[in-house]
């Protein structure tokens, strides 16, 4: 009786598989054959608008459009019946539906545009509505030449003083969400937050000229200290921005828009870590620590913002834009003067004090981060046509 149970078992379950293959291929041919029947829809119903049936036009395709019979096969399919729903409304003058089809059309492919055959009356009813994105949402990924620009230089010890200290530039990915919202035709404001994570990089060296006479006779080597601080910002992006003009390709529905801007960027600190090290020309390593210096820099900050870029629409909804930006630091990264604010907490340092000191004297510079970025966005966009003429 086990022996039949378990084979009753299998075999349902193999009838079950077979039955649900089945469905599916029979989903399948429906689908294919539906989608097939709004094409031939789609020629009937251009043999029927040269006969000037136009009732028997929009009956039919609206069927298409509803789902009831499949849909199109294509993206051109569906412009094409579009377009002849709008000129038989046209012809049959019933000039509302004719109105509530070109906002359909313009809404979700906003870069349709109409032929030079096109009948006057279709040219007219398109050119009486002013189609401009609403605003949009987007991802973006933004690589960045950071250049640090030394505004005043703080030391301590006495041979801190007779160093000579210079910061490297470097480089840093920022990712960014954020929208584009329209204000009017040709201009725009563009908003988001950004991650970025960004690496300041400098070096101080003392020469054998720059070390006492007392030095020299003990035979001490040339010291190079490197430090690399590294910051975590969130960053709050706001821009008004100009489209210079808009280049349109017809054929394959295309847009390119070339546009400047100016903003500011407003930045809010999530941590600041220093990482040092003390070489020596032998290569030997005396010193190499870590220290937490966000108390040692100003929380919130912000950037001057220049920009230029270029976006390229689909006939869709999407839209890809790259663009480069010059931003400049408007204030200082450090805070004050003095190296040890009352807060920081001194016992996380391993080394001695007065040695840790000399070799994280720069940590208070005074110093502003200019950046060069190249930024790539990938867009969403919500249309709104308005019709401007009556």
């Amino acid at each position: 009786m086990q022996v039949i149970s378990i084979f009753l078992k299998k075999r349902t379950v193999a009838i079950c598989n077979i039955t649900l293959f089945l469905a599916l291929l029979q989903l399948s041919s429906y689908t294919t054959v539906a989608q097939s029947l709004c094409r031939q829809k789609l020629e009937a119903a251009n043999a029927s608008y040269k006969l000037g049936r136009f009732r028997e036009v929009t009956d039919s395709l609206e069927v298409c459009f509803s789902g009831i019979d499949g849909g199109f096969d294509n993206l051109q399919d569906k412009v094409d019946a579009y377009r002849l729903i709008i000129l038989s409304y046209i012809f049959d003058n019933q000039l509302s539906l004719a109105h509530k089809n070109i906002r359909r059309l313009l809404k979700e492919y906003p870069s349709f545009r109409i032929y030079d055959n096109d009948p006057p009356e279709l040219k007219y009813l398109f050119h009486s509505y002013r189609n401009l994105p609403a605003f949009s949402v987007y991802l973006s990924v933004r690589p960045s030449y950071v250049l640090p620009n030394l505004l005043q230089d703080f030391q301590i010890s006495t041979l801190a003083s007779q160093e000579k200290v210079n910061y490297q530039n470097s480089f840093a990915v920022g990712f960014t969400t954020g929208f584009y919202y329209y204000l009017w035709r040709g201009i725009f404001i563009n908003g988001g937050i950004t991650y970025q994570s960004t690496p300041i990089s400098q070096n101080a060296s003392i020469s054998f000229s720059q070390m006492s006479t007392q030095d020299n006779a003990r035979g001490k080597p040339l010291i190079t200290s490197n430090y690399l601080e590294t910051q975590q910002n969130l960053e709050f992006p706001l821009s008004l921005n100009w489209i210079l003009f808009t280049y349109n390709r017809q054929k394959n529905l295309r847009k390119i828009i070339p546009y400047i801007g100016i903003g500011v960027i407003l930045k809010q600190q999530l941590n600041a870590e220093l990482f040092f090290e003390r070489k020596q020309d032998n290569g030997n390593i005396s010193i190499e620590n870590t220290l937490d210096i966000k108390s040692l820099r100003r929380n919130t900050n912000y950037d001057a913002l220049g920009q230029l870029g270029i976006q390229f629409k689909t006939a869709l909804r999407l839209s890809v834009s790259i663009f480069a930006s010059y931003r400049v630091g408007i204030f200082s990264e450090s805070i004050g003067d003095n190296y040890f604010p009352s807060n920081f907490n001194k016992s996380q340092n391993t080394e001695d004090l007065s040695v840790l000191t000399y070799d994280a004297a720069y940590t208070n510079n005074h110093f502003s981060t200019n950046q060069l970025s190249i930024s790539l966005q990938l867009h969403y966009l919500f249309y709104n046509p308005k019709r401007t003429k009556k």
